[in-house]
């Protein structure tokens, strides 16, 4: 035998041989070339192989890269495995495919299934029908092979792709010629649905595996033989790994992986302490698998401390084969617990006084009181609620007095609330006619209210009459700690005004006046503001009628008695005007007004008329204004500003002075001059400024428009210059 391939991937072919003890020889090439060579024994790590290799085939049959040997002769299909990819180092184990019973001779190829190579023979057994077979990656190896009974017996068989479909045809001789034959394997048609395994106890006789669908594949695994599963041979507890293979109607074959779970015993997941006490909250047993059987606790899963009389706790299950397998726990003492309990109690307000706690169930000696306590005395504590609102622990102790007891505790939990904090929302005022009115606004909104015509929480306003009425409103916590709390209800049967004024005739020089309406929350009519103001100089002068409503939420409205607004215009005043006087000389000039009045600036006095000194005042502007007031009118006001000069010997000419009328005025007025020459008229307002200039020629009697409608209302100066003659007259700019 002589086969060669790179059997060490390190480059060059190696050579496989036999030596002369029929020995199986690796000769590697070991620089790749043919130029050096070493012979070894092929390095099989189990010793030299059960069955002769006399004529394998070098080829990858397990897909990881590597050349294994395989050899499909009468007395064994067979083949060693390459472990170099595997491993590192080259070494090799051998798999046995078919014993000697029913193996045969036939040819290694690539397989049609995917991974690694298949296999084609003719048993040794003339009974026996033709023989195909497959690497499963899954197995690591090959299964159990597929009889094909549609193909003839033959020999010197070959696998070679002769229609280039992509898989090996196999060629062979028979009787009666030599003869090729497609490969028609293909994928499967249908999936492997492996059946769910049950739980086994150790031991006892062998298991039947379950099938799988499709039917007809076998189980391998540790100690499993076709579709047996040897439990006996296990010696631990384990998830014991399985795969099934099944050939598929096209003849690749199927595999897939599980498990099955072996145990020594079911595993009892809680740990019971060796002594429990009667008052311990009772214990829900488990295990895995969950499908036992309770033994030592009546039948029941759940050890209860107040019942269970000691001893041990028995877990058993029953496999799905009738072997039976159990743990046991224990011994497990049971001990009484000592009695501790409190008698209910609570919940209580803030500022309830201390309350007496007592013991519903106490031992007789040991005992002792915990948590929020501001005291204790034997079988009672003391409780201050004062301590705040909230939840609060009170603990009863019961401590161990003699052997075999155990100690016990209770803890009430006691809820102190504050009382509820009343808040209102303003309501609004309602007419006495409205009829039944349902009271709201108040937080909490589950109080109740009460007070004079309140029933079920709807006020008559028929009982209680016109006014302010006080209501009552009682709201208790959830914990039953109540408070009341009063507000108050506005209950109308007229709308009524008042004002800041000492009556209701007005001058538009007088200040804003503000309104009140009662009840608050109405509407006024002009000339009467929103806010209840009414401004005599933003109106025009005449009489306005006015009034005040209001319209409860119910819809009922009130009306206010009409008021009668008058705003009077102000008296039209004049007063006679005078040229420039002379400070040294000319003595007092006697003004002359339209009214009587009361005289300012300059000169103070009463009357029609007033005396101007022009000597006591000295030179400069001297304002001069009568204020006087004509039949009902509201007062008027005229001013004039007097040029007061140091007069020098030159006879002066006298030029009559001008009048100026209208003035007030609103627009604009006019000024009537007799004069000759150019007239300069200068307007200037309150601060000095000049708004308004001009230069006319006249020529005796003339007059003049003076256009201020761009103008502010209030008073101004107007200054009139002729030749040496000027004269200062006040002009009232107003809106009508």
């Amino acid at each position: 035998m002589l086969e060669a391939g790179d059997m060490d991937l390190i480059g060059g072919r190696d050579l496989i041989l036999h030596d002369a003890n029929n020995e199986l020889l690796f000769i590697r090439n070991v620089a790749g070339d043919a130029s050096s060579w070493v012979a070894e024994p092929l390095p099989i790590a189990e010793g030299q192989p059960t069955y002769p290799y006399n004529k394998p085939q070098l080829l990858d049959v397990d897909g990881d890269g590597d050349l294994d040997l395989a050899e499909s002769r009468g007395s064994a299909v067979h083949w060693l495995k390459n472990g170099l990819n595997e491993g590192g180092v080259l070494d090799f184990s051998e798999h046995l495919i078919e014993p000697w019973t029913t193996s045969g001779n036939g040819v290694f190829s690539s397989s049609p299934c995917g991974v690694g190579a298949s296999v084609v023979y003719a048993p040794g057994n003339p009974a026996l029908p033709m023989r195909w077979n497959s690497y499963v990656p899954l197995l690591n190896d090959f299964s159990y092979s597929n009889d094909l009974d549609a193909l003839p017996r033959g020999n010197n068989m070959v696998l070679a792709d002769l229609d280039n479909d992509g898989k090996e045809d196999l060629v062979m001789n028979l009787p009666n010629g030599t003869y090729w034959f497609p490969n028609i394997i293909g994928p499967p048609t249908e999936p492997l649905v492996l059946p769910s395994l049950d739980t086994l106890c150790l031991g006892g006789p062998a298991v039947d595996l379950p099938t799988a669908s499709p039917a007809g594949g076998l189980w391998y695994g540790t100690q499993v033989l076709g579709t047996l599963l040897f439990r006996s041979n296990i010696t631990s507890a384990q998830l014991l790994p399985l795969v099934h293979v099944v050939y598929a109607d096209q003849g690749c074959p199927m595999s897939d992986a599980t498990s099955i779970r072996l145990i020594e015993a079911p595993q009892i997941l809680n740990t019971v302490p060796a002594v429990i006490c009667s008052n311990q909250a009772p214990i829900q047993m488990t295990s895995s698998p969950v499908d036992v059987a309770w033994y030592g606790l009546d039948g029941a899963s759940i050890l209860d401390p107040a019942i269970f009389a000691g001893g041990y706790v028995r877990c058993e299950f029953t496999d799905a084969t009738g072997h039976v397998c159990s743990s046991l726990q224990g011994p497990i003492q049971r001990w009484n617990s000592l009695p501790a309990e409190i008698a209910p109690a609570g919940p209580f307000c803030e500022d309830d006084t201390v309350q007496i706690i007592t013991a519903a169930a106490i031992p007789p000696l040991g005992s002792s009181w915990g948590g929020a306590i501001s005291g204790s005395a034997g079988n009672t504590a003391f409780f201050d609620p004062s301590i705040g609102a909230g939840e609060h622990e009170i603990i009863l102790y019961a401590n161990p007095f003699g052997p075999n007891q155990c100690p016990n505790s209770d803890t009430l939990l006691i809820t102190v609330s504050a009382r509820p904090v009343i808040t209102f929302t303003p309501m609004s005022a309602y007419c006495i006619s409205s009829g039944p009115i349902t009271l709201g606004g108040a937080l909490p909104a589950d109080g109740f209210w009460s007070g004079n015509g309140v029933l079920n929480g709807v006020l008559d306003p028929s009982v209680t009459g016109p006014g302010i009425h006080l209501l009552s409103y009682y709201a208790t916590s959830p914990e039953g700690c109540g408070r009341q709390a009063v507000t108050t209800i506005e209950l109308a049967d007229t709308a009524i005004v008042q004002w800041n004024a000492d009556d209701l005739v007005f001058c538009r020089e007088d200040d804003p006046v503000t309104f009140t309406g009662t009840p608050a929350g109405g509407t006024w009519a002009a000339p009467i503001t929103a806010d209840g103001t009414f401004d005599p100089g933003a109106n025009a002068f005449g009489q306005y009628p006015s009034s005040y409503s209001y319209t409860d939420p119910l819809g009922c409205t009130l009306v206010s008695e009409l008021l009668a607004l008058d705003l009077r215009n102000a008296s039209r005043i004049t007063m006679d005007t005078v040229g420039v006087l002379c400070a040294n000389g000319g003595g007092s000039v006697e003004l002359q007004g339209s009214a009587s009045g009361v005289w300012s600036g300059a000169v103070q006095g009463e009357g029609t008329s007033v005396t101007f000194d022009p000597v006591a005042l000295g030179p400069g502007v001297w304002t001069v204004t009568l204020t006087a007031a004509i039949g009902e009118d509201c007062p008027g006001t005229v001013s004039q500003d007097i040029v007061v000069e140091i007069c020098t010997g030159i006879v002066e000419q006298t030029v009559p002075a001008p009048t100026l009328v209208p003035n007030p005025f609103q627009n604009g007025t006019r000024i009537s001059l007799n004069a000759q020459g150019m007239a300069q008229v200068d307007v200037m307002d309150a601060t000095g400024r000049i708004v308004h200039s001009n230069a006319v020629a006249v020529h005796g009697p003339t007059s003049i428009d003076l256009d201020l409608a761009g103008q502010a209302t209030g008073a101004y100066t107007v200054r009139i210059r002729v030749g040496d003659s000027m004269w200062h007259m006040r002009a009232v700019k107003g809106d009508r």
